[in-house]
């Protein structure tokens, strides 16, 4: 969830309802918004306070030891003993991330400094949680030249399944779905910093110093990247970021099975307004930077007017998004991107296909 615009990977929920499993005994099914949860049976009820862990956190030891099975060490992450939460699918039903009760939480740390508890209290720190990536190459990886840029927003898109009580507010508005890609996101700009005229290049987390070695970079030149942000500030008079997933050889497995390293835009930023274009206005204006240019270089369009309404709930779109990937119909897609046409809002719906897959593995 993303909580003042920082992903929080820990946080307090209402537990929304709990249902019997058929067939078993010991567990429940725990539903907290779009996320489904199996649990100990009898444990929390209905209408409860807790806290709820999402998928892709490494969670500690200390926290939670009951994750590591009996007769195993627990494994390490940035230094840290414990383990990395994962969908699993159980007696038919996906389960993603861990719901502690408070009453087990004040057993093991203290709660005071947050108290009194309200839904959307982050505990991500005081409990150690981690976001769990996956480790990457040097290539990748690159020298830090800095923090990520101020100026630019970072690429993270709230999950549909904490987006219940929020999407009927936009039935009836018009979507853009787009395919989310497995790669590694980027982001470069061209802005005026101290009377002069900066490229940048950025990681997901970190601006970059530029080395022929270093991924970003190298597809920074054979794209054009900086010729394109000049082109651009030329004809506007104003200062853009251009924002996409690097897909291909040596990135997260190639799932695509591509041919070197690709740059597939999927946003562009406008500075010096402080703005994301629209869906239209991104269209147009990369058609514009592009004329001439043979390369399929932006992120698949999918559906460019989607009318979202009732029947799309979350539970829903999570259906409507197990299907293969338009860049390799032999894996399946690892997700949409759906961006509102007249209002400045978006999300994502990750595929669970996906995510219990041999690809999303390491997702």
């Amino acid at each position: 969830m993303l909580i003042n615009g920082e992903r929080a990977m820990a946080y307090v929920v209402k537990i929304d309802d709990v249902q019997p499993i058929e067939g078993a005994d010991r567990i429940d099914l725990y539903k907290v918004g779009g996320w489904t949860l199996v649990g100990k049976k009898g444990e929390m009820n209905k209408g409860d306070l807790a806290c709820y862990i999402e998928i892709d956190s490494w969670v500690p030891h200390t926290i939670a030891p009951f994750l590591t099975q009996d007769g195993h060490f627990p494994k390490v992450y940035n230094e840290v003993e414990g383990q990395r939460l994962k969908t699993k699918r159980m007696k038919g039903i996906y389960s993603q991330g861990l719901l502690l009760s408070i009453h087990y939480l004040n057993d093991i740390v203290d709660l005071i400094p947050y108290e009194p508890l309200r839904e959307g209290t982050d505990l991500t720190n005081i409990l150690g949680i981690q976001k769990w990536e996956l480790p990457i190459s040097a290539e990748l990886r690159g020298v830090v030249k800095g923090d990520f840029p101020s100026f630019i927003p970072k690429t993270d898109q709230e999950r549909v399944q904490n987006l219940t009580r929020v999407l009927p507010n936009y039935y009836g508005e018009s979507f853009e779905i787009t395919e989310k890609l497995h790669g590694t996101s980027s982001t470069f700009y061209l802005n005026n910093i101290d009377d002069e005229i900066v490229f940048g290049v950025c990681s997901r987390n970190r601006e970059l110093k530029e080395a022929e070695t270093n991924t970003y970079w190298k597809v920074a030149r054979e794209s054009n990247i900086e010729i394109i942000l000049r082109k651009f500030q030329i004809i506007s008079g104003k200062f853009y970021a251009l924002q996409g997933e690097i897909v291909g050889e040596g990135i997260n497995g190639n799932m695509y099975n591509l041919k070197g390293q690709h740059f597939k835009l999927f946003d562009i930023y406008d500075i010096t307004e402080q703005r994301y274009l629209t869906p239209y206005e991104r269209f147009c204006m990369w058609g514009i930077a592009n004329i001439g240019n043979e390369t399929d270089n932006h992120i698949p369009i999918l559906n460019a007017i989607f009318i979202l309404d009732e029947t799309h709930t979350a539970e829903k779109l999570l259906q409507m998004v197990e299907h293969k990937s338009t860049l390799n119909n032999k894996v399946w897609v690892e997700g949409w991107v759906l961006k509102c046409h007249d209002v400045d809002f978006s999300f994502k719906v990750v595929s669970n296909k996906f995510l219990t897959s041999k690809q999303g593995e390491d997702a």
